[in-house]
């Protein structure tokens, strides 16, 4: 579901790992910024580590 912080950054961390999809750096910050914009701690903290 995208409307859930938790399932955007699972989908995020998987992007960044090729983990059963293929890896793609953009759009795992995609993810990673929906799930910060959903109010999810883990998806800002990995969108802010993305991006450094």
């Amino acid at each position: 579901d995208l409307n859930d912080g938790l399932g955007c950054d699972n989908l995020g961390v998987m992007y960044v790992n090729g983990s059963g999809v293929r890896k793609d750096i953009s759009k795992a910050l995609e993810y990673f910024g929906k799930a910060c914009d959903l109010k999810s701690d883990e998806g800002c903290k990995n969108y802010a580590r993305l991006k450094q």
